[in-house]
């Protein structure tokens, strides 16, 4: 455990004894110190029950009038980022649709992004625009178990009836900026080079089969990535010729396609590349290397789109957060840097309830069975008990333009513990997936809903899910 993380414990404890007298009794500080504690407890509990923007419900196609100071918090505000605690919380995903109705209908946002693959979103995206019919078939074609959810769907379905009855200028797109999973994207390049580039489908189709055998031994396996890094970097080799090619005959393909086929498809071979870079790379750069190309691939997305256009991004916490380690940039602290305070990240928290994830005690014969997990109330001390104190069952608390006072800004630029939970869980742990973090750095805001339900997987997610996080 680091220092900083029993700095924080520490402080915890502390919190603890000065807010529940029966501990204070075993505490050796001062009762002058107990009662500052207190004083200081209280003033930012008061803070945030002054401050919370109460929620009404997270239903979306409920009305917006609970939503409206959400207008003033994001007047200037381009780029928002919506957070979530866990990758598999039925409310997280059903607000996030509330959200996106309200921030599209409401105050003009446009682009709706999310931590997802860059290229089967595109069959997502082609859904919701009213190109394709079949909802669950684009769905399952992004293969992130974490999104193929009745949550999700019904977030696709309403943005294509919207879609449906507005002009094309109103109309919301769905993007994937994650460079993971890209066999939607390289079945779409062998079916260009088909239709305009003959010559190369063979040589294509080798070296995808190499790509194929090669990610599928690797991933999962730390002992086998070790030993694979020259074979990823000599697979690089092949994507690097496949896009030169592109390059060079720009003129001819362009003219037997489109020029924005030709460009999709670079983007294809492009993300890809960023794929296996990333999967180059030490372990310990491999996550930093992914969080990088993600900010990449969603900067291309802003710069394609009429300047002022306005986005929305699904993602982790631990991706739309600003704050950045020594060794690691999130998503969202690239974001912060390209855009400065056009960029608002709101984390989202909660106080108790289920949720689904892989179990994280695998076996041989296990390769992480998607579960329903139960938590009980967070730990005491940690961001999610105090946003409990704001006695609301749903609520957003926002630090950028609310006004605070001392103990807040303290509060806000102390570290504290967090829940966290991504892709996988251990049933019984869930002290252990609290960690440091620094409100301030991270954030500009919270979302908070004390209790959670497990988010629910369409029909066609298997009991073992696939291995992307």
């Amino acid at each position: 455990m680091s220092k900083l993380a029993c700095q924080v414990i520490l402080g915890i404890i502390v919190i603890g004894f000065a807010v529940h007298p029966v501990f204070g009794q075993k505490n050796s500080e001062s009762a002058q110190t107990q009662a500052e504690l207190r004083r200081r407890y209280k003033s930012v509990v008061g803070w945030l029950r002054t401050s919370a923007i109460p929620i009404k419900t997270v239903e979306a196609e409920q009305g917006f009038a609970d939503l409206q100071p959400l207008k003033q918090v994001l007047a200037n505000v381009q780029f928002v980022g919506l957070g979530e605690e866990t990758h598999g919380t039925r409310e997280f995903f059903q607000i996030k649709h509330r959200l996106l109705e309200f921030l599209v209908r409401e105050m003009d946002f446009r682009v709706f992004a999310i931590e997802g693959s860059y290229a089967a979103l595109q069959n997502i995206n082609d859904y919701v625009m009213g190109r394709t019919d079949d909802g669950a078939k684009a769905l399952d074609s992004q293969r992130f178990w974490t999104w193929n959810t009745e949550e999700v769907r019904a977030m696709m379905d309403w943005a294509r009836r919207y879609n449906a009855h507005v002009e094309p200028d109103k109309r919301v797109r769905f993007v994937g900026v994650d460079i993971q999973y890209n066999q939607p994207g390289k079945d779409r390049i062998l079916a260009y080079l088909k239709r305009v580039a003959s010559e190369q489908v063979a040589a294509t189709e080798a070296f995808f089969r190499t790509d194929l055998d090669l990610l599928n031994t690797v991933l999962g396996n730390a002992d086998r990535q070790r030993s694979a890094k020259d074979s990823l970097r000599n697979l690089r080799v092949h994507y690097g010729t496949l896009q030169r090619f592109l390059d060079d005959n720009k003129a001819n393909l362009v003219a037997k396609s489109s020029q924005a086929e030709h460009e999709q498809i670079r983007d294809y071979v492009r993300v890809i590349m960023q794929y296996i870079d990333a999967h180059s790379l030490p372990d310990t750069a491999e996550s930093a290397a992914r969080d990088n190309y993600m900010a990449e691939n969603f900067q291309r997305f802003v710069d394609q789109e009429p300047t002022g256009t306005r986005f929305v991004l699904w993602a982790h916490n631990v991706h739309v957060a600003t704050g950045r380690t020594k060794s690691f940039k999130p998503l969202g602290a690239g974001l912060r840097q390209l855009y400065g305070g056009k960029y608002y990240a709101l984390g989202f928290s909660f106080n108790q309830g289920s949720f689904q994830a892989r179990e994280a005690r695998l076996t041989d014969s296990s390769k992480g069975v998607l579960t329903s997990f139960t938590v009980p109330p967070a730990l005491a001390g940690s961001v999610d008990w105090y946003l409990t104190h704001t006695r609301q069952k749903t609520c957003i608390v926002d630090w950028r333009a609310t006004q605070k006072n001392n103990d807040v800004m303290d509060w806000l630029k102390a570290p504290c513990l967090m829940r966290s939970v991504g892709a996988i869980y251990s049933a019984g742990s869930d002290t252990s997936f609290f960690y440091p973090i620094v409100l301030s750095q991270h954030f500009d805001g919270l979302l908070f809903i004390d209790s959670t339900t497990r988010a629910r997987p369409n029909p066609s997610v298997k009991q073992v899910a696939d291995r992307i996080d």
